[in-house]
């Protein structure tokens, strides 16, 4: 997943994909460098963009893939600069927008992040683990587990175990965002019944 994070005094709660790409794509179509490009009513501020993509996570990547549709970023993006700096940036520039793997931590506010796509909603989302499940976030790539029937039986108890309360703190810590813990019940619910 990938949490857009800003100034807290930014005036903007909410970005769509297409201005995250005008805003970090080298060939956008309509760039965006001061956050009054992207709302009129916004205040003449300088886009700071940057990228803060730690070894384990995907954030470049899955930004990539998603908002830019595999554009290469302008050359002014910081890429893969460090949790620190991020943190800072989010502290200290009013008109910073940076691209991290989790809400952060006291410093900066998150942006609600509409897809906008054609055939998509124009509802902007929060990266709550209930959006990231419902796939209603869209900075996000899920991660499915298929199981064989026939195999079942061997896999439940792993199964139990990637559901647990202990798991999901693994995934939280690694940046990733688990199930919520209702629908982890009825998955275990429904390994219960069979």
């Amino acid at each position: 997943m990938v949490v857009v994070a800003t100034h807290g005094s930014n005036r903007a709660e909410s970005i769509t994909l297409e201005n995250l790409a005008n805003v970090f794509a080298r060939d956008p179509r309509s760039a965006a460098r001061n956050w009054n490009d992207l709302d009129p009513a916004a205040r003449s501020e300088l886009i700071t963009p940057a990228v803060c993509s730690p070894a384990g996570s995907m954030v470049l990547e899955i930004f990539q893939g998603l908002s830019l549709q595999g554009q290469p970023f302008r050359s002014d993006v910081r890429l893969r600069i460090e949790p620190y700096l991020a943190a800072d940036l989010l502290a200290s520039r009013a008109g910073s927008v940076v691209l991290i793997s989790r809400p952060p931590s006291g410093r900066g506010k998150v942006l609600q992040v509409a897809d906008g796509r054609p055939g998509k909603s124009t509802t902007a989302y929060g990266p709550d683990e209930n959006n990231v499940h419902n796939g209603d976030y869209p900075l996000q790539v899920p991660l499915i587990l298929y199981v064989r029937q026939d195999r079942l039986p061997q896999l439940t108890p792993a199964l139990r175990w990637l559901v647990s309360d202990e798991a999901a703190s693994m995934l939280e810590k690694q940046g990733l965002t688990p199930a919520p813990k209702a629908a982890r019940t009825r998955f275990v619910q429904r390994l219960d019944t069979r």
